[in-house]
């Protein structure tokens, strides 16, 4: 490295010409947050969910919620917005189905079979809303809480985007989808717009607007310190133009690399910007400390500086990099990207610090100005002043320092075991921005936005027909929905066949389903009367529902074809049914309550059960053809073949629910979870998979998959990859320190340190109700790789001391007096730094700042009161070497 020295101008030419190349490369930096790409291509739970998305054809859904404040949202008016919307964004490119529920499909009886028409149909604008609000019961357990809300006061329209969207297309989507609700200029209407594209657009959004403004900050702030330090502009250029040039190589590397620049990521800039100025400021700091002695060759006197401290640079940079770098062991794809290229800008700030700062100087030749000098010494008496006052407060007081460090870390342990741990997506953001609001009103209105997928396998094709695992898949469906906390909705396709055998055993259709040449499955035209009447439409036969979230859509169409040859089950057993009279109504009432099971119910639920009672549009029937008794059947081998023909009536497109149209062996089940809680994901998982083993039967495989299963993953992995990154860089720091000062035991002091500072931050934590996530996970691999230098700073100093003198106050005070300042200002630096992050757009940004401000103080006191009094008990021989 000396050889640089001889050639400055070739060095700096070099060092900034690929600067500019790494800066030419970061315009091209990509921006993803993919939350499967976070936990890994490799990763089980990703290879599943992935293997599950392929089967059943899932695509990720944008959700636009429209609340009415004072109306109904069934209102004529409401009713022509939402269908001027539904229209609008259909047009929107790689918007693959926009469902409303103005388009939305709707099964209903006919004379001689079924039919589908729209939900609403644009005839129905102008209706009664008592008459749409009938219409909206009749099918309720399927849009209830999907397209609308009981009271009827809120709905959602859903976006269906094409697979495999880029980001960039999301947010071009996106764009449009908000220009277009931007012009709904009505004060009655609230509009939220939510669903994973939304929060990934919103994240992009927020980076960007985190990069423009913390480097800025961060950058004006280092310019502060230093001038503060120096009082001179060279003083101020050069450890900026170190960490600015290590900052564009991390950059420019990522971009280089095509590594994705995530949520996370937005702290690299700011943390090597906080950390990579100290080394510049120590080369100058001992340059011009020399040349105040009065010496006037300056080359000689900077060559020998870079000599002397040369090691010692190179330490502080080995333990920041191993703090860094111990990120690597993480399994979260972003943290290990992150600790990564953190290590990679250390190591370059250190290499810029060490050729090209010293090329300059002898380029410059002009050492400090003696007024400037005198500047530094009148600010070192004022901070002697303090030093002294601290060291007779605390310093000294070594048995009263390790009682009180005694007491803290107990604290910090009990608040430790009070930390949540929890990495869901809607949290990186304030509760008061759009897409937070948008998400908690999705999840206290609709099904909610968090979502598992309970995959059921029978192994074999048409193991899905048997009505056991129907009934067993039906049953965990109600359970889910009645009895689980926090389970606002469960998609299954037993609800379809339920459906199915309702239409096809109401009053109006006849009791078989033979299958003939007139058979039409939406041509024929409606017997009925009244309100279907009134409303009947000539729309296409198709059937489609598509539920909220990125893995839940699915849609029936008419399949148009011949069923000429469908085999004609058996006779309908002869089943009646009473009628509703005046005379009869008290008994049918009873009789509904004593088959509901349950004497406090609502009215609209006493109604829906008298309509099962008196097999009103075929209630008694919406269930999974299970009793032989009630269908033209002996065995449940026969019904079986039942639901079979269903199917083959109804052949369109269950991709995303069954995995063969026919005879399906595999299913799928949309839970949807009304919290963004991690913790609440993985509760309902475990139940999931314990009502699954103890009420399925044998031969059926159940698993859970979906976002808010690899959400929930990303917790375990977030708890791992903390015990990994810590033990990691303790070991490394430890064999670092130990291999410096030659002494096991100064390796032991090194790391007693850092572990007391490190559970303050976990008690602080805990105490303060600050989760355990993506951001607070670094918190600890910083503050070893920055904390270490104030342990190995004093420790430096104490054995250059003990050599002068053999009285341990002597020598404890003035290490306090030399290193004090030193550890002081460099933590006051680096916290001020990384004090920016709080103003990120994201929470776990803020946490990460907040908390390795209080950590490089915490680290700070300890190494000036803690680290002493334990030295003054122990008397480390490795201290006072006298060679």
């Amino acid at each position: 490295m000396d050889k640089l020295y001889k050639y400055p101008r070739l060095t700096i030419i070099l060092i900034l010409a690929l600067t500019i190349f790494f800066a030419l490369q970061i315009p091209n930096i990509i921006i993803d947050n993919d939350l499967y790409k976070f936990v890994g291509e490799d990763n089980p739970v990703n290879i599943e969910n992935s293997e599950v998305e392929d089967i059943f054809k899932t695509g990720e859904n944008m959700v636009v919620a429209l609340e009415s404040r004072y109306s109904r949202i069934i209102s004529p008016e409401n009713i022509q917005l939402i269908d001027t919307l539904t229209r609008q964004f259909e047009k929107i490119r790689n918007v693959e189905k926009v469902t409303s529920l103005t388009n939305a499909d709707y099964i209903e009886p006919t004379g001689d079979g079924m039919k589908v028409s729209s939900l609403i149909p644009g005839g129905m604008y102008y209706a009664d809303e008592s008459q749409i609000i009938q219409r909206l019961r009749s099918w309720e357990v399927l849009y209830r809480d999907n397209l609308f809300t009981p009271d009827y006061k809120s709905t959602q329209i859903l976006l269906t985007l094409v697979n495999d969207l880029e980001l960039d297309t999301m947010e071009t989507i996106f764009g449009q989808v908000k220009a277009i609700t931007d012009q709904v200029n009505r004060d009655d209407i609230n509009i939220y717009i939510a669903g994973i594209p939304a929060i990934l657009v919103t994240i992009k959004g927020k980076i960007y607007d985190d990069f423009i403004t913390l480097v800025p900050i961060v950058i004006l702030i280092v310019i502060v310190m230093l001038y503060f330090s120096f009082h001179s502009m060279a003083g101020v250029f050069l450890p900026l133009l170190n960490v600015l040039i290590s900052t564009i190589w991390a950059i420019g590397l990522m971009a280089l690399l095509k590594e994705p620049f995530t949520m996370i990521g937005t702290g690299i800039p700011v943390i090597l910007i906080s950390v990579g100025s100290a080394y510049g400021i120590h080369l100058l700091s001992h340059t011009y400390d020399e040349m105040a002695k009065g010496y006037t060759d300056f080359k000689a006197v900077l060559m020998n500086v870079v000599k002397k401290i040369r090691p010692a640079i190179l330490l502080a940079g080995l333990t920041t990099m191993a703090g860094f770098g111990s990120l690597i062991t993480s399994s979260i794809v972003p943290m290990r990207n992150m600790g990564l290229f953190l290590a990679y800008g250390v190591a370059v700030a250190l290499f810029v610090a060490l050729t090209l700062t010293p090329s300059i100087l002898i380029l410059r030749q002009k050492p400090l100005k003696k007024a400037n000098v005198e500047k530094a010494d009148g600010g070192n008496s004022l901070m002697n002043r303090f030093l002294i006052a601290f060291y007779e407060l605390l310093t000294k007081r070594s048995l009263r320092n390790i009682a009180f460090a005694t007491i803290v870390l107990v604290l910090s342990v009990i608040g430790t075991t009070k930390i949540l741990v929890d990495t869901n997506m809607i949290d990186n953001f304030e509760d008061s921005t759009p897409i937070s609001r948008a998400d908690a009103f999705v999840n206290e209105n609709f099904g909610g936005s968090t979502l598992l997928t309970v995959v059921v396998d029978g192994k074999e094709d048409g193991s899905l027909l048997n009505p056991e695992i129907l009934k067993a898949m039906d049953d965990m469906a109600d359970y889910l929905e009645n009895s689980v906390e926090l389970v606002g909705k469960v998609t299954s396709f037993t609800e379809f066949v339920k459906r199915m055998n309702q239409v096809m055993n109401a009053p109006s259709a006849p009791a078989d389903i033979a299958a003939s040449t007139d058979t039409d499955l939406g041509g024929s035209e409606n017997s009925g009367s009244g309100f279907d009447d009134e409303f009947d439409t000539d729309e296409e036969s198709s059937f489609s529902f598509e539920e909220f979230g990125d893995e839940s859509s699915f849609s029936f169409e008419d399949s148009g074809g011949d069923f000429s040859k469908a085999p004609s089950p058996p006779k309908s057993p002869s089943v009646t049914f009473p009628s509703l009279s005046d005379d009869n109504l008290l008994e049918i009432m009873e009789d509904a309550l004593a088959q509901s099971g349950n004497a406090d119910i609502s009215a609209a639920e006493l109604i829906d059960a008298m309509k099962r009672v008196t097999n009103e549009a075929g209630m008694a029937y919406y269930e999974i053809p299970y009793d032989p008794a009630k269908y033209p059947a002996t065995t449940r081998e026969e019904l079986k073949n039942l639901v079979a023909q269903y199917l083959l009536l109804y052949s369109g497109n269950l991709s995303e629910l069954i995995n063969d149209p026919l005879e399906p062996g595999m299913s799928r089940m949309i839970v949807q979870i009304k919290s963004p809680m991690n913790a609440d994901a993985i509760r309902i998982d475990r139940l999931i998979t314990d009502y699954a083993r103890e009420n399925f039967p044998d031969g059926y495989e159940v698993r859970v998959v979906g976002s808010g299963k690899i959400l929930a993953s990303l917790n375990k992995m977030v708890l791992s990859s903390q015990f990994s990154s810590i033990i990691s860089a303790l070991m490394i720091v430890f064999f670092i320190i130990a291999f410096y000062f030659k002494s096991i035991v100064a390796g032991l002091l090194g790391i007693a340190n850092l572990i007391f500072s490190i559970m303050i931050n976990f008690g602080v934590m805990g105490f303060f109700g600050i989760k355990l996530d993506m951001g607070s996970s670094i918190v600890a691999s910083v503050a070893i790789g920055i904390g270490i230098d104030y342990t190995i700073h004093f420790l430096t100093r104490y054995r250059e001391e003990s050599r002068l003198s053999s009285d341990k106050d002597i020598i404890t005070k003035n290490t306090l007096l030399s290193s004090g300042k030193a550890i002081i200002f460099n933590a006051l630096a680096v916290a001020a730094g990384f004090a920016v992050l709080m103003k990120s757009n994201f929470v776990p940004i803020k946490s990460l700042g907040l908390l390795v401000c209080l950590t490089m103080m915490t680290s700070a006191f300890s190494a000036l009161t803690v680290l002493p009094s334990i030295i003054h008990l122990f008397n480390p021989k490795f201290l006072y070497d006298k060679r």
